[in-house]
């Protein structure tokens, strides 16, 4: 495969490596994923007098489109490719993606949170409420449940109240304090409604979030994946919901980083409003 003979490498050195692998690259397709931040943007040079600005990345950065161009082929949504920046930061730090390019990469993937289609707002809520339902919850309080998601997750304020209640009717209808899972990571009505919230909170928390503060997130994670790591699989084992313990591969990092990372900060920020000394995060699904 040819390769520049570089450290610094040029957008058409970026096409020529694209031309090689059989992508049809373009230079606006490099402005687009730059914008969106799949690519951080290049360092600027200039030429000399009247000769005008040299645009280059690193080298950390050339091997990272070449990931991109690869995986491009083989997922549907563009957002998706979100998770590879956002995984070689929180992995490797800023050295292989600088903050404010993990900050475009998790505002682009996260910009229908909420928000998102009614379409795929209720595909979700039905699958929830399959997961969440106790035998005895009524066929009603069921379609509630989906339309209360719905109406949460397409933009707006995001309300717990008027979520908790049609969650709690289908998670515990008789009110007997019902709990299912593993005990190290047991979900009631409330722990379900507390991550649909840090997710959307976390959202809506990223653009305005100091540079520091995306490090002491990283962080966080690492720590709260360690316990993960140990505690899965016991979780798993569990007869009612163990299969949404997924085996942390690193497969499953890479595709669920930006939603991770998200949810870390929502209940960090959740944390910080409702003054508590810290935030942390329950085990990562």
């Amino acid at each position: 495969m040819w390769l520049p003979p570089s450290s610094a490498y040029t957008a058409d050195d970026l096409l020529r490596a694209a031309k090689a692998r059989a992508f049809p690259a373009t230079k606006r397709l490099i402005t687009d994923w730059v914008t969106i931040g799949l690519l951080d943007q290049p360092n600027r040079r200039g030429r000399g007098r009247a000769k005008g600005v040299e645009r280059t990345w690193p080298a950390s950065q050339f091997q990272l489109w070449l990931v991109l161009l690869d995986k491009r082929r083989d997922i549907t949504h563009v957002a998706s490719l979100c998770n590879i920046p956002v995984f070689l930061w929180l992995n490797f730090g800023t050295e292989y993606a600088p903050v404010r390019q993990v900050r475009r990469a998790l505002g682009f993937f996260n910009r229908l949170v909420p928000g998102m289609s009614v379409t795929a707002a209720r595909k979700a809520a039905r699958s929830i409420v399959a997961q969440l339902s106790a035998p005895t919850a009524t066929r009603a309080d069921q379609n509630a449940l989906v339309e209360a998601i719905v109406s949460a997750t397409g933009g707006g304020e995001f309300n717990r109240d008027l979520l908790l209640d049609p969650v709690r009717r289908i998670f515990d209808p008789e009110q007997t304090g019902r709990r299912i899972g593993p005990a190290g990571a047991p979900m009631t009505a409330e722990s379900w409604v507390d991550y649909t919230e840090a997710l959307i909170v976390g959202a809506q928390t990223i653009p305005d979030l100091r540079d520091e503060e995306f490090e002491t997130a990283r962080l966080a994670h690492h720590d709260t994946l360690a316990m993960y790591v140990v505690q899965q699989p016991a979780f798993a084992q569990d007869p009612e919901i163990g299969s949404i313990f997924d085996a942390p591969t690193i497969s499953w990092l890479a595709n669920n980083a930006c939603s991770n990372i998200t949810t870390e900060i929502g209940f960090r920020e959740l944390a910080r409003r409702r003054g508590a000394s810290e935030g942390a995060a329950p085990p990562q699904t």
